[in-house]
């Protein structure tokens, strides 16, 4: 495992396909609830008829950036409301986007402005501390209960509402929790599989703000989207510079290239590049820490506490303990297959999974220790 051996030449977008929205609540709520609190976010649309992304402006919709590139490469790209469908214009990916989580960004300019919508602005400037802060997610299609796996998808809106479990610079994580426990909340929701591109609420007074876009998540204890699950969001306001100049100047600033087969214009500044075949990951530093990650999820024997008190840098042990032991059920019998991404303090690899493809991210401090971990499902 010393050395990948084949790397995957795919895109993230295929990695990671979008499609409508599931939210899946806890068992003890009546659905009816999350219908009628979705009805108050009209700005939440669909992309494509594929996934959701948020008026943020007449002219401007916020979604996931992998949505963003596969929707538009599969033909012409529309966003709806309850009440319209507009077609896009031009798709704007985020430079730094290589993957789910952090910079999972994209912005989608339409044909003409929604003036039958009030968009949902973006939180920039105001100084919260979104640990343990309450959020609302909002999606459409498919939904069920997180102690079932069945999911029904009939197209409606739906929000609840989930507790921020962890706080990174470029990233939010929500864990699904189950009715009992100690930090459920009264509509608590997660998104369910292959569900991107929704935002994830603040209200602030009278109004509301987009916190983050959801962006990928792995599976809980009866698979995705069950009690357990953790979903990963990709925060704006780290972001915010580069969305004001798209937004300020987006026929000028960039170079727009005509895509082939489509009446969308797919913008990318940055393209999607992974390392040269055969890297040595144990001759890096983050690459070493992955490694190290991926056989302690691998072996169920490995002690987890040993693992955080060796590995890890200043933070909750018991929470990082609680978390790998979660993670340990998605990641069993997993090979490593490719590096999908390769800086001096991270690496993301992608993995062969009993379950499908996975991907495992590591970003170390400047110590050497881990400082965050990352994960996703197709």
């Amino acid at each position: 495992m010393a050395k990948v051996l084949a790397y995957l030449i795919v895109s993230v977008f295929l990695l990671f396909p979008g499609i409508a929205n599931s939210l899946v609540r806890r068992h003890d709520v009546d659905d009816q609830k999350l219908l009628s609190l979705g009805a108050e976010f009209d700005a939440v649309g669909t992309v494509g008829g594929l996934a959701d992304g948020t008026l943020i402006a007449p002219q401007w919709v916020l979604t996931a950036g992998h949505v963003a590139r596969g929707a538009a490469r599969r033909g012409r790209l529309t966003f709806s409301t309850a009440t319209e469908t507009v077609p896009v214009r031009a798709v704007f990916v985020h430079p730094n986007f290589s993957g789910p989580g952090a910079f999972d960004l994209g912005l989608l300019q339409l044909e003409r402005p929604i003036e039958t919508v009030k968009p949902i602005p973006l939180m920039v400037g105001q100084d919260v501390d979104l640990q343990g802060l309450e959020l609302v997610l909002v999606g459409h299609g498919r939904h069920g209960v997180g102690n079932d796996p069945a999911r029904l998808e009939d197209g409606q809106r739906r929000a609840g509402s989930n507790l921020v479990e962890s706080v990174f610079a470029d990233s939010l994580r929500f864990l699904f929790d189950a009715p009992g426990t100690q930090n459920i909340t009264r509509l608590e929701v997660i998104p369910g599989p292959g569900d991107s591109g929704g935002p994830a609420l603040l209200r602030l007074g009278d109004r509301y703000v987009v916190v983050a876009v959801s962006s990928a998540g792995s599976p809980g204890a009866r698979g995705p989207g069950s009690y357990g699950a953790l979903d990963t969001f990709a925060r704006v306001e780290s972001s915010r510079k580069w969305m004001d100049s798209v937004i300020a100047g987006s026929e000028e600033a960039l170079n727009l290239a005509e895509q082939p087969d489509s009446g969308t214009r797919v913008v990318e500044r940055a393209a999607v590049t992974g390392p040269a075949n055969d890297v040595d990951l144990e001759g890096h530093p983050a690459g070493r820490q992955l490694l190290a990650l991926l056989s302690v999820l691998v072996e169920s024997e490995s002690d987890l506490d040993e693992f955080v008190a060796n590995r890890f840098g200043e933070g909750s042990r018991e929470r990082r303990v609680d978390a790998l032991s979660r993670l340990r059920t998605g990641f069993s019998g997993a090979t490593l297959a490719g590096v999908a991404r390769l800086e001096p303090r991270q690496v993301d690899a992608i993995l062969n999974a009993p379950s499908g493809q996975l991907l495992l991210g590591v970003r170390i401090d400047e110590a050497g220790l881990i400082e965050a971990v990352f994960d996703g499902r197709p």
